[in-house]
């Protein structure tokens, strides 16, 4: 996230403050997360290619009821919100929680309590296989795990 950017628990709902209203909600397990989509669709594969069939199926059922439709304003833009449900998440909405954080771009803490479920997390979510940067969450969670091998190696 962003200086601008700041998370917020209401309950059972997880909210990205940006300024800007969320464009997509995800739930996993009891977790609801109100996020943006681009920050999502450009480190995850697997959330890009959802949200675009989600908006390639929004956009034909608009299309068709625009046609059917006589009076409608052509300058009214009805953007309607995506919504992605994960059951069965690995890692739980905990593990998802921590992989929306990097996506948005906040430092993330790995540690052994984590990286095996953030490792499952970002395997299904498949980031790290799309983008080019060099701190992908694969990247950074198997190096983590390295480190962790190496040190119980040494014990």
């Amino acid at each position: 996230m962003l200086s601008a950017e700041k998370a917020s628990t209401k309950g059972q709902a997880w909210f990205c403050t940006t300024g800007l209203p969320s464009d997509i909600v995800v739930e996993v397990d009891d977790m609801t997360f109100h996020l943006h989509k681009f920050p999502l669709m450009s480190k995850s594969r697997k959330l890009h290619q959802l949200i675009t069939q989600q908006e390639a199926t929004h956009s034909s059922v608009a299309r068709t009821q625009t046609k059917d439709e006589d009076d409608y304003d052509e300058d009214e833009i009805v953007e309607e919100q995506c919504h992605v449900t994960f059951t069965g998440f690995p890692g739980g909405s905990e593990a998802f929680e921590t992989a929306a954080k990097f996506c948005y771009g906040v430092k993330i803490d790995l540690s052994p309590s984590n990286v095996a479920s953030l490792r499952c997390a970002g395997e299904f979510l498949e980031c790290g296989l799309f983008e080019l940067q060099s701190y992908l969450l694969l990247q950074r969670v198997s190096a983590s795990l390295r480190s962790v091998q190496y040190v119980c190696r040494s014990i």
